[in-house]
């Protein structure tokens, strides 16, 4: 084991997952070739649960409260520096004090990810959370990088009602990159968020059944947030695309790619448009639009987006890329929707400069067997390709099916 050089042992163990704690443990205990790189994958990733309980949670999917990761790093220093990715989960269950937090957190020097989320079955109000929880962790993601998050290039925020001022702020002033996911605001803190908290770093934004959130972003007083996003993700369950639409233009200046991802959000995708002309995505690449099964074949879903809704009048001159993902197939036959179909080739029409257009392939979970799943596949790309002769012809269209 000694002869083998550092740099193959270290790719050994990470060809390892992380999440696979009970085999990096072994390996760590194995052989002092494998201490150190298997310490290093052991600790990339930190879960810790943040409450005010009366009893620790014990082990449960290698959570521990910040109490225990607090005496652990007093014990073990060198481990904090493996730290990629830091997990909070607020919980009624946990214990910890605002020392333990902040023992922690300063200890933090590479976090590269901070995923903040709160149990799924309780949907807490951020603005009911206890101020020794909440303080040293906002204090910590607006602490200058010298002294705070310096590393930190990702910040995800789940299953949080009732954000509020003081924590939106922080969020988008914190990391590059912010994804919120089953996630809403405080109705009174609507207007609250001016520019106050200086100039915003965030460039990839990602709405996952945030209809709030992405509606307050899209508001005028938050034009320096928006306006520098590059990259936007818009997840669906939306229920009124006036929730989306003004976040869609607000990102118009700076925006290189756009992801829609269908469910419901198309479902009320008809709406009518400000008076005024083409919607100018003048720096816009990279388009990808996800459909399900009942948006491709019913008149009411995404059709109604290039028919009267947003890209009716949408223009993006420097477009080179277009994924279409259809999900949720059926495996024993196909279903292409016509005026959905005429809406796309007409839309890439408007988009001569498209070098790639992209068909993914997905189907519903099903018993049936590779070859049926992929017989169908190959009809419905032989229905499709009906409508992008062009495309076809010049080998721009591809067809995938990943499952």
């Amino acid at each position: 084991m000694s002869q083998l050089p550092t740099e193959l042992v270290a790719l050994i163990i990470d060809h390892i997952p992380s999440s696979d704690k009970t085999t990096l443990l072994a390996c760590s205990l194995a052989a002092l070739a494998f201490r150190n790189p298997a310490q290093r994958r052991f600790n990339e990733t930190l879960k810790v649960a943040a409450g005010l309980g009366a009893r620790p949670v014990q082990g449960s999917g290698w959570r521990v409260t910040f109490t225990q990761a607090a005496g652990h790093l007093d014990k073990y220093p060198h481990l904090a520096q493996y730290v990629r990715t830091l997990n909070v989960k607020f919980t009624k269950e946990a214990t910890c004090s605002m020392a333990s937090i902040r023992n922690v957190l300063q200890r933090m020097r590479h976090v590269e990810t901070v995923v903040l989320s709160n149990d799924w079955w309780e949907q807490a109000a951020w603005y009911n959370m206890p101020i020794v929880l909440v303080g040293p962790i906002l204090g910590w993601l607006s602490a200058p990088p010298s002294t705070g998050t310096g590393t930190l290039g990702r910040l995800e925020i789940w299953n949080f009602q009732g954000l509020e001022t003081g924590g939106m702020r922080c969020f988008l002033h914190a990391a590059p990159s912010l994804c919120f996911t089953n996630c809403g605001i405080r109705p009174a803190n609507y207007v609250g968020i001016s520019s106050a908290g200086g100039k915003s770093k965030l460039r990839e934004l990602e709405m996952r059944r945030a209809p709030q959130v992405a509606a307050l972003l899209g508001q005028s007083h938050l034009a320096h947030v928006a306006g520098n996003i590059g990259t936007l993700t818009l997840e669906g369950q939306f229920e009124d695309t006036k929730d989306v639409f003004p976040l869609c233009l607000a990102t118009m200046p700076s925006l290189e790619t756009l992801r829609v991802d269908g469910y419901s959000a198309w479902s009320n995708a008809g709406i009518v448009l400000p008076a005024g002309g083409p919607l100018v995505f003048t720096r816009l690449r990279h388009l990808q639009l996800v459909f399900t099964r009942s948006d491709m074949d019913n008149a009411n879903g995404a059709v109604r987006w290039f028919t009267s809704g947003m890209f009716f009048r949408f223009s993006a001159p420097a477009l080179e890329e277009v994924v279409f993902r259809a999900t949720g197939l059926p495996a024993d036959g196909h279903c292409v929707y016509a005026p959905l179909m005429d809406a796309l080739a007409a839309f890439l029409r408007d988009h001569g400069n498209v070098r790639s257009v992209e068909w993914c392939i997905e189907f519903a979970y099903t018993a049936a067997s590779w070859e049926q799943r992929r017989a169908a596949a190959q009809a419905f790309a032989d229905d499709v390709r009906k409508w992008f002769p062009r495309e076809d012809q010049e080998g721009l269209l591809v067809f995938r099916m990943p499952n």
